[in-house]
């Protein structure tokens, strides 16, 4: 351990006593609280009495104590320790020293903290120009950047930063705009979409895109991808047919007018034909990846990328997973107190909801249980208790129709009186939840409801890393955020096996669902289509499968240097649009 780091510990045991405020300690006091011997704390004291960090007066005659004065505070040390710590690039050494949890709850969240702070937009100038640099701090850890494979939000801002898609989705005029293709069409006698690529679009590693890079991804999505989550969505796909090296065309089972809808997906990225899942990858994105370890991503701007070249010119991301991070910790975070911070509200299409498992026999298939919940879980007073980023009461997914509608009272008789009807004996009911965005202080507030009524509810985090789990829960409280094309991401969420909400489904009520998405895709009115959702979402309610609490709000803080800030549908900030404003340094 570093000897700064020991003065952290000793500093931080110590907080409540001022500068210069005597501490009567002994050295063997001093060896326990940093877990060395007597010797070390001898040596570590004079190394830092040498370097003007604190004072320490031995104490004379037998049994008698020592002195011991700090000449600095603890947020003094810290910003010297990660000041150097940044600079020396060991990120993630300071968070490993945080998550060792040698500091108190405190003193962890203000190190990582000062880290945040540190880190951030930086202007780095050499002998003949200057870089525009953002360094960025994840909690968790980016996984995979194979577009098929993405689970996570902050990998699905990654890909997007990496990859192209053949057509985008415009939200602002609810329309389909160019991607790599510039133009399609769609011939209805042979249910045949055809697609015109842009010429001379270059991938990262120097190759130009042809159609024989799309046939590939489309084709190893349908084979190697058939258990990711995008690959139901593909099932009318027949056959992928190259015209010439720019024109493609995308043969189907059936009618289809929304399968354009679906290549606007970041699943849907095109790769580079001799793609290979373990090497850095090679999209056509305005950023590169240079780097991609465990604990480091870096990205470069693309100078040959097909729009405008990005402005920032490197982004390194370090990632450790840390419990004194905040729950929002991204990118640009630099601390609500700061000066020099802007405060961003963005109201997240999509909620958080309880959910019944179908496919399990438990109290959660008896309909009264289920009804109990609904009357004992009341999501305005879900919101205006726990307030956070909660921002409104939900009944749907889509915010506008939840606005339409009061959630009911709550009524604990009523529940109670359900429960007992349920046959309820005082088992335990399992509810698993995501620790992400206020998921563990919702699911505590679920549990003390319940314990109102004599309900008993255990709490069991949802792990990334084996989804198998979650299929022994008995409900679960899930949150999901739409993208910017919210009836693609409906549609996901409905149809695709590798949701966690439709594994949630037995198989009649796949079929039902099934049944609506089918006639969705029929139609070129987006009411129409929207329509068909929100019966699916009656459905779920009326046999009370799926109880809507709220919907939120992303609060982010970031560095008021930096210009062109736009956020994405899950409230992270787009790169490719950003720029360093030095004079806000």
């Amino acid at each position: 351990m570093k000897q700064i780091e020991h003065l952290l510990i000793l500093r931080n045991k110590f907080d409540n006593f001022d500068n210069n405020e005597e501490i009567a300690i002994t050295l063997k006091e001093v060896a326990e609280i940093l877990s060395i011997s007597e010797r070390n704390a001898n040596y570590l004291i004079k190394k830092l009495s040498i370097d003007h960090k604190l004072i320490w007066v031995s104490g004379r005659g037998r049994g008698k104590k020592s002195t011991l004065l700090f000449l600095q505070g603890f947020i003094e040390s810290a910003e010297e320790y990660v000041a150097k710590m940044v600079s020396e690039e060991k990120i993630i050494d300071v968070v490993n020293f945080i998550n060792a949890s040698y500091l108190n709850e405190e003193g962890r969240k203000s190190l990582y903290t000062i880290l945040s702070i540190k880190l951030g937009p930086k202007i780095e100038k050499s002998k003949d120009d200057f870089t525009n640099v953002i360094k960025i701090l994840l909690s968790q850890e980016i996984t995979t950047l194979t577009p098929m494979d993405v689970l996570l939000y902050s990998e699905a801002h990654l890909v997007k930063e990496i990859y192209s898609t053949l057509v985008t989705y415009d939200h602002r005029e609810q329309k389909l705009s160019p991607g790599l293709a510039y133009t399609w069409s769609y011939d209805n006698n042979e249910k045949k979409w055809t697609f015109y690529l842009r010429k001379s679009v270059m991938f990262h590693r120097g190759e130009i895109l042809t159609a024989s890079d799309v046939k590939f991804t489309f084709e190893y999505l349908l084979t190697v991808g058939k258990h990711t989550s995008i690959a139901p969505l593909l099932d009318d796909l027949l056959k992928v047919e190259i015209h010439n090296e720019h024109t493609i065309s995308f043969y189907l089972k059936e009618e289809n007018l929304f399968f354009p809808r679906v290549l606007t997906s970041f699943h849907c990225s095109v790769l580079h034909h001799s793609y290979k899942k373990h090497n850095l990858p090679n999209g056509t994105g305005p950023f590169k990846v240079m780097e991609h370890s465990k604990h480091f991503i870096r990205l470069v701007a693309f100078d040959s990328y097909f729009r405008e070249r990005p402005l920032i010119d490197s982004i390194d991301i370090w990632m450790q997973k840390s419990n004194d991070a905040p729950n929002n910790a991204s990118t640009l975070e630099i601390g609500e107190n700061q000066q020099k911070s802007v405060i961003h509200k963005q109201k997240l299409e999509g909620s958080r909801f309880l959910l019944f498992n179908q496919t399990k026999n438990g109290y959660q298939s008896n309909s009264y249980f289920r009804l109990c919940i609904k009357h004992l879980i009341n999501p305005s007073h879900l919101v205006n208790e726990l307030n956070g980023n909660r921002r409104i009461p939900a009944t749907s997914f889509l915010t506008s129709y939840s606005k339409k509608v009061n959630s009911d009272s709550q009524h604990l008789d009523i529940a109670e009186n359900f429960l007992q009807k349920s046959h309820y004996a005082g088992e335990i009911i399992k509810l698993y939840y995501f620790n992400l965005n206020e998921g563990y202080e919702s699911a505590c507030w679920i549990q003390k409801e319940a314990k109102k009524i004599g309900l008993n509810i255990s709490l069991t985090p949802i792990s990334y890393d084996n989804h198998e789990t979650i299929s022994n829960s008995d409900f679960v409280l899930l949150s999901v955020i739409l993208d910017r094309d919210v009836e693609v991401g409906l549609y996901t969420l409905f149809k695709s096996d590798h949701s966690f909400i439709r594994n949630f489904f037995n198989n009649e009520s796949k079929k039902i669902i099934d049944t609506k998405l089918a006639l969705m895709k029929l139609k070129n009115n987006k009411n129409e289509r929207i329509s068909y959702f929100l019966q699916i979402e009656e459905i779920l309610m009326k046999d009370h499968t799926i109880h809507f609490l709220y919907h939120a709000t992303n609060t982010l803080h970031y560095h008021s240097s930096l210009k062109g800030v736009s956020f994405d549908s899950y409230g992270l900030t787009n790169f490719h649009s950003i720029w360093i404003d030095p004079l806000e340094l």
